[in-house]
């Protein structure tokens, strides 16, 4: 699944996976299921850990990891992002990601096989 940003703001327009910001007490499994929770209305289950990259842009840097998830339940109702997509992995380049996401590629295509 990805989700599309804002067209306003940073990185404006682009697709994504979804996530968000973790807290400083939550694990990366515990962030994932929340911002999921919030911003979609969906509850999923972790798979696995897929990997972690680090990006920077001009003005932050950011740790960012990445998770395989399943659909367990729930019916989308969108609260941040402007749209989402199911897709196939073969049709991800059609999608204008941000360069962070992009690093997550390779690693996510080896885990999904």
């Amino acid at each position: 699944m990805l989700t599309q940003r804002k067209s306003s703001g940073f990185l404006g327009g682009l697709w994504e996976f979804p996530g968000g910001k973790r807290h400083a007490e939550e694990s990366c499994h515990d962030a994932c299921l929340r911002h999921i929770k919030e911003q979609l209305q969906l509850t999923i289950i972790v798979q696995k850990h897929v990997t972690q990259i680090k990006h920077a842009y001009t003005h932050f840097k950011q740790k960012m990891d990445a998770l395989l998830c399943e659909y367990e339940s729930g019916t989308i109702d969108l609260n941040g992002p402007v749209d989402y997509k199911w897709i196939e992995w073969n049709d991800i380049n059609q999608f204008a990601l941000p360069k962070s996401n992009l690093k997550f590629l390779k690693k996510c295509a080896e885990s999904i096989g």
